[in-house]
């Protein structure tokens, strides 16, 4: 029996946006930079270097292609609960496992060195308390400050995107509208109230749900209109972001760099999404195999890089010694993040998700109706 093809473009894709976001993290938290290109740069130097920062967009529109393009290929859909409780089986265990040994190494470095050690946010109980929801950007609960974890604030914006994603695809099929309009309606708005700054609940503009909430749905939109866009014009869109970054990279004025965030999500990552989507590969091909499981070790990859880099710090403080930043050392830091990636995803993520399944939807009790 031959498997489906994959669409290792986008595993891909993938993993080269979460090892860009451990080394642009691991030179925030060192504060280290180097000759050339860097991974970190403070805000005054935005018109002028990369901000690989941002590509926390790349992942929201691959995350909003792949369900778009999953509801358009689901005779029978489930309803909003049921899916929004997936969500939620598939992404909160390791978010809060993670979030929780976080803040343990934070009560080591306390308890062994002295003094409290956040790499990436932290807090007191209320901050613990809304990271392990997975509610901390989620524009219903403001919080000073920032998360323990800080990294989690993606998965609390995402999960606002399935919400409103499925209540969007609940509405289309019921007024017979066509949920694809519905979800450009909400992409456009999104667009507006970024652009004009107006927060409103679940639609605050900070810190980032507006952000998460654009690159999502165009990629929803962008997976209904692929099929209708010849792959040769998929390929020639190109050279769009080829020009972006040529003018980012080169010896540019800095007006030519103007909004970069509007770059990104609009003339980088599209086009690469549209071609990405567009490469398949057989799972017998073992360069597909690496491919594939680097984009599914990306999310492990991208949740525990802060605890392990807390840990460093630890290991480095009990040994008295303070190492040198380099960028072998930073590579070495992104293997050893891979590496805990792998680990964790075959010996503990998997597993959860084979014991979560007994709590899907449709199998949960009513266990006590008093």
């Amino acid at each position: 029996m031959r498997t489906k093809p994959r669409s290792v473009g986008l595993d891909f894709l993938k993993a080269v946006a979460a090892a860009c976001i451990v080394l642009h993290h691991f030179q925030q938290m060192t504060g280290a930079t180097f000759p050339g290109v860097n991974f970190f740069i403070l805000p005054d130097l935005f018109q002028t270097e990369y901000v690989f920062g941002w590509l926390t967009i790349l992942f929201f529109m691959i995350s909003g292609y792949l369900t778009s393009r999953q509801e358009q290929r689901t005779a029978t859909p489930r309803r909003v609960p049921a899916q929004i409780w997936h969500k939620c089986l598939r992404l909160y265990p390791m978010a809060v496992l993670a979030c929780l040994v976080y803040v343990a190494l934070g009560f080591a470095h306390r308890a062994l060195l002295g003094a409290w050690y956040w790499p990436l946010g932290g807090g007191g109980l209320w901050t613990v308390f809304n990271s392990l929801l997975v509610s901390y950007t989620n524009g219903t609960v403001a919080l000073p400050g920032t998360a323990a974890n800080n990294v989690t604030w993606y998965l609390s914006v995402l999960l606002n995107c399935y919400l409103i994603f499925y209540i969007l695809v609940w509405l289309g099929r019921r007024t017979r509208v066509g949920w694809h309009w519905l979800c450009l309606f909400f992409f456009a708005l999104a667009c507006s109230l970024k652009s004009f700054d107006i927060a409103l609940p679940l639609l605050s503009v900070q810190p980032g749900l507006c952000e998460g909430y654009i690159p999502f749905f165009l990629g929803v939109v962008l997976a209904k209109a692929a099929p209708y866009i010849p792959r040769k014009v998929k390929y020639a869109s190109l050279l769009l972001p080829a020009l972006c970054l040529f003018v980012i990279f080169g010896d540019f004025p800095a007006e030519w760099v103007e909004n970069q965030w509007w770059m990104q999500a609009f003339m980088i990552y599209p086009p690469l999404v549209l071609v990405a989507a567009t490469i398949k590969g057989s799972a017998e091909n073992p360069l597909v195999r690496g491919i594939t499981f680097l984009g599914q070790t990306s999310f492990d990859v991208y949740l525990w890089h802060c605890p392990l880099f807390s840990l460093c710090r630890l290991a480095e403080g009990l040994l008295g010694v303070r190492l040198t930043v380099t960028r072998g050392k930073m590579l070495l830091f992104l293997l050893a993040v891979e590496a805990l990636g792998a680990l964790l995803f075959l010996f503990v993520e998997k597993p959860l998700a084979r014991m979560t399944k007994r709590f899907e939807w449709d199998k949960l009790k009513i266990v006590d109706p008093a």
